[in-house]
């Protein structure tokens, strides 16, 4: 393990040299994750560990390979294959598993093997090194003749919730049931808009989930480190070999570019100083946004930290991945080399809103050409075509993957994106969305 060590039985997490890694165990709820090909490596709103790391501020990280859920697992067989997780390089797993328990039939005994096999999960992995934190059994709709499927997820959930008292020492228990549950459902379902087809989170049900994660990790790790954000902080070979390759990354100024809107609304807007208002269509041919309004411009933070804000209302219509955001050209490739380690980041806060918004994940990107290699293209948190924001609002630290340049580009675009759910054809009025700190740099080891 390279993140994290524990102070002596406080179980607080002491940085090492990296920020943590954290794995993730379970089911299909798991297994929705960060995916990766040739071209692309993006991570998934549905699946709770993509919110997860962005709300952390980034203080912990993960990798495809450290997502260990397999679809259909029961606890028996996530025991089975603990062994691999218990030896992965991880400080911190999170186990969510159960719900295949109890979908058919079940009996006193299910509740029993259940218990063991938890316990048994748990004990290899803090005898491992690990911290570990536990999420029950999640609501799910368990529908009429399933009564007794449905006292049992109950029985499970307590059952659960009180393992972090059993003396075990770095194990906590990490509770979503009371945000994504269903209180007066007859069939102990998720919140209306939370998943999908009544047991998968979308969404708005993975945010709760990491959520809960986060309340626990929160109080353990260091605070974000925010860094000092000026003007000055520029690329130089010399003097700041780390330093922002973007023009203006602070957001400064209101000399930007309002570019064609596609049949959506623009009136009124400013945008920062050597940054466009951008509008896309996802493939040639496809419907473009219309309807909407999109309204850019700036504000000043209390601590005086200058950001881009965007004001969204109205009827829209428009094929999936349409998108509204921001972007900028890099210029002067020359400061870059083959070999050179580069990597995005950028603060996005979403204001509460009167209701959920129909406006899955934003998305941090960034799209590189070669002369000889082609394009490739980065990106955070990757929106899809269903999924809610949610309307209590958030604050996300978003990082791309670190790229290693085959070859000197002959052209690269930074940019922000939002992305409409598809059929959905209303917004509230003045939904909004906060840009800072943007920003791409060289890694320097």
């Amino acid at each position: 393990m390279s993140g994290l060590s524990f102070a002596g039985g406080t179980g607080i997490l002491v940085p090492r040299a990296a920020a943590p890694l954290i794995a993730f165990a379970g089911d299909s709820i798991t297994a929705m994750a960060p995916y990766s090909t040739a071209s692309v490596i993006a991570n998934h709103p549905y699946a709770p560990s993509s919110w997860l790391i962005p709300m952390l501020g980034q203080r912990a990280r993960t990798e495809h390979g450290l997502n260990f859920g397999v679809a259909g697992d029961t606890s028996t067989m996530l025991l089975a294959r603990i062994g691999e997780i218990a030896a992965c390089p991880a400080d911190i797993v999170c186990v969510l598993i159960g719900t295949n328990d109890v979908n058919g039939a079940v009996s006193a005994a299910t509740f029993a093997t259940y218990k063991a096999n938890l316990i048994a999960i748990v004990d290899r992995l803090l005898n491992a090194g690990k911290l570990v934190i536990v999420t029950p059994p999640l609501p799910r709709n368990l529908a009429a003749g399933s009564q007794n499927n449905r006292r049992l997820l109950h029985a499970m959930r307590e059952w659960t919730l009180r393992l972090q008292w059993s003396g075990r020492r770095n194990l906590r228990v990490a509770d979503a049931a009371l945000e994504y549950g269903d209180p007066l459902s007859d069939n102990y379902a998720p919140r209306a808009g939370y998943d999908y087809d009544g047991l998968h989170p979308q969404s708005r049900g993975a945010y709760e989930i990491a959520k809960a994660l986060h309340r626990v990790l929160d109080r353990l790790l260091p605070p974000v480190p925010q860094g000092l954000v000026s003007a000055d902080d520029v690329y130089d070979a010399t003097y700041n070999p780390d330093g922002n390759l973007l023009i203006n990354g602070i957001l400064d100024g209101t000399g930007g570019t309002i570019t064609g809107a596609q049949g959506l609304t623009t009136t009124g807007s400013q945008m920062a100083t050597g940054w466009k208002l951008t509008f896309n269509a996802p493939y040639s041919g496809a419907t473009a946004l219309n309807g909407l309004a999109v309204v850019a411009s700036k504000n000043t933070t209390e601590e005086g930290l200058p950001e881009q804000v965007f004001t969204i209302s109205g009827a829209y219509t428009g094929d999936v991945d349409s998108s509204f955001g921001m972007s900028q050209a890099v210029g002067s490739l020359s400061r870059l080399s083959v070999g050179d380690v580069i990597e995005c980041t950028g603060e996005v806060v979403l204001d509460p809103s009167a209701a959920e918004l129909p406006l899955v994940s934003p998305r941090l990107g960034l799209a590189i050409s070669y002369p000889v290699a082609g394009s490739y293209r980065t990106t955070d948190m990757h929106w899809v075509a269903n999924g809610y924001a949610p309307k209590e609002g958030y604050k996300l630290l978003l990082r791309t993957p670190r790229i290693t340049l085959p070859e000197v580009p002959s052209a690269m675009t930074f940019g922000v994106g939002f992305c409409p759910r598809q059929a959905a054809n209303t917004l509230p009025n003045n939904a909004v969305f906060r840009i800072r700190r943007l920003a791409l740099r060289k890694v320097i080891s």
